[in-house]
């Protein structure tokens, strides 16, 4: 009876480490987009990460339509540990779409879009009228 338990025993134990020493699976990798920093007139900063994966190519679409037919500047990441990029030469007050392409080095591919709209300069418009009126502005 006595060996009976043992044996018990230490199939038990030995199905514990054979469930605890499997590896676990493998995650899907993940791009997630984060907000835009450092909004300007006429530019904008593009931030992203990239889980569970190794980027090898790390491509960037930036458009005025959410269709992406006509691509307004493109930029290929040089360097695929890098997690943001500046788009600059931007048109003030304009809402843009962009759109981000990653391979892996297991050659995964993984896409997101996201928009943004850049900001606008204000400048004083003040005027006086002939009749010394004086009229002040923003535009």
């Amino acid at each position: 009876m006595k060996t009976k338990g043992i044996i018990y025993l230490l199939m038990v134990a030995v199905a514990g480490l054979v469930l605890t020493a499997c590896p676990p699976a493998d995650e899907d990798p993940e791009l997630s987009l984060l907000d835009p920093t450092e909004v300007t007139e006429n530019g904008f900063t593009v931030q992203w990460n990239i889980l569970h994966a190794t980027p090898a190519e790390v491509h960037l679409e930036l458009c005025c339509a959410p269709d992406f037919n006509e691509i307004f500047k493109e930029a290929a990441i040089d360097d695929p540990s890098l997690t943001h990029y500046r788009f600059e030469g931007l048109h003030g007050a304009t809402r843009y779409y962009f759109r981000m392409r990653v391979t892996t080095s297991d050659g995964d591919k993984l896409e997101k879009t996201g928009m943004f709209q850049t900001r606008y300069q204000s400048e004083k418009a003040d005027v006086t009228t002939s009749d010394g009126l004086f009229i002040a502005g923003d535009l």
